[in-house]
């Protein structure tokens, strides 16, 4: 592998976490369902950048790209999490 191999992984991870950030902000705290479609989605992307993190030769983008996406998924996580609350009470 090369160091665009590499350079792929993180750009991944910032696109993805670019993108979650416009997801949040823009959802509004509405009780709809698709920013939390979105998000699992987004959820996947991190596992991906996990998995295309850990096939680099390079020490740094293995390193980075564990430690960062980990962050980002349990955050996204719990994100997912507290927006599923209110959807849950609401349908009571």
């Amino acid at each position: 592998m090369n160091s665009r191999d590499g350079n792929k992984s993180l750009l991944l991870t910032f696109t993805l976490l670019s993108v979650s950030f416009l997801v949040f902000l823009l959802s509004s705290f509405s009780l709809n369902v698709y920013p939390i479609i979105l998000l699992v989605i987004i959820e996947i992307g991190y596992i991906l950048a996990i998995v295309d993190g850990i096939k680099s030769n390079d020490r740094s983008v293995r390193f980075f790209s564990i430690v960062v996406n980990s962050i980002l998924l349990l955050g996204t996580a719990f994100i997912i999490f507290l927006l599923l609350i209110p959807n849950g009470v609401s349908e009571h």
